[in-house]
């Protein structure tokens, strides 16, 4: 859930964080 806030800050882990 905060992988979500933390998307802006790391591109890479954004897009993986949102898929899940």
């Amino acid at each position: 859930m905060q992988g979500c806030s933390s998307a802006p800050k790391r591109p890479m882990d954004g897009p993986k964080q949102e898929g899940l």
